[in-house]
């Protein structure tokens, strides 16, 4: 059964997103909700994550270097 978000829920997690929060970082302070469920609020209130994304450089550098 699906869980009705509160009032209070959806305020701070406006304030969240638009501190430029992560996902990770709003499941930390709604500990009821996932990732998944933060991801589809978000986008019904029609906001858009903004935060800087985490990107691995290694990690592209080493994947890259292979594809040749």
């Amino acid at each position: 059964m699906k869980a009705f978000w509160t009032v209070q829920e959806v305020d701070i997690l406006r304030k969240m997103v638009e501190a430029g929060k992560s996902v990770n970082d709003i499941r930390m302070v709604l500990t009821a909700r996932s990732n998944n469920a933060i991801r589809c609020k978000v986008n019904d209130i029609g906001m858009v994550f903004r935060g800087t994304p985490e990107i691995d450089f290694e990690a592209f550098k080493q994947i890259m270097q292979t594809a040749r």
